[in-house]
């Protein structure tokens, strides 16, 4: 097994079309026409999320107090602590800050391509499935085994595979980490 990291640090800072934000992508996957895209935002002022059609986006607060979330007739309150919001890219979303900036990790998927799940990860519990490509997103670093592979991922870190999945993963930590994964369209 194979696998790949990319660290937040190093990757380019993008300011949002409305000027409500910064976002730092950590992977376009493939880079020419991306299936799948993970980066994480620094939303500084309320206003209104890009729309992205025919992508489903998973959505997690990483950092800060709170926000409103509202799109397709739905209004939802997120904190860090809550479970990662999966909506349809083509919603007008529309993000209301309640205390302040925050940052927010994304892990959009053109439905087209796939499917995608971004779930929060318990410490040194296994996670597997069947996925075509599978990834830790590690908010305070830690470790992660796969196989007989032993990997120590540094802060704002996302390590990825072109693993089946059949392998279970682990990832220790006393902080946030993220499970992403993606299964391609038959």
């Amino acid at each position: 097994m194979s696998v790949t990291f990319c660290l937040l640090e190093q990757s380019a800072v993008q300011p949002w079309k409305n000027g409500g934000g910064l976002t730092r992508q950590l992977l376009a996957f493939p880079e020419d026409n991306w299936a799948l895209r993970v980066s994480v935002a620094d939303i500084n002022v309320a206003g209104p999320f890009s729309v992205f059609s025919g992508v489903q986006r998973n959505f997690v607060l990483l950092s800060g107090q709170s926000i409103t979330l509202t799109g397709a007739g739905k209004s939802q309150q997120l904190t860090p602590k809550s479970p990662p919001l999966s909506f349809d890219g083509a919603d007008n979303a529309y993000c209301q800050l309640e205390a302040g900036s925050v940052q927010a990790l994304n892990f959009m998927v053109k439905s087209a391509a796939g499917v995608g799940s971004m779930q929060r990860v318990t410490a040194n519990q296994p996670w597997q499935g069947s996925f075509t490509w599978r990834a830790v997103f590690s908010v305070n670093g830690g470790l992660l085994q796969a196989g007989g592979e032993r990997l120590k991922l540094p802060a704002m870190s996302l390590a990825w595979s072109l693993d089946s999945g059949a392998i279970p993963w682990h990832f220790g930590s006393d902080g946030e980490a993220f499970w992403l994964g993606f299964q391609e369209k038959a």
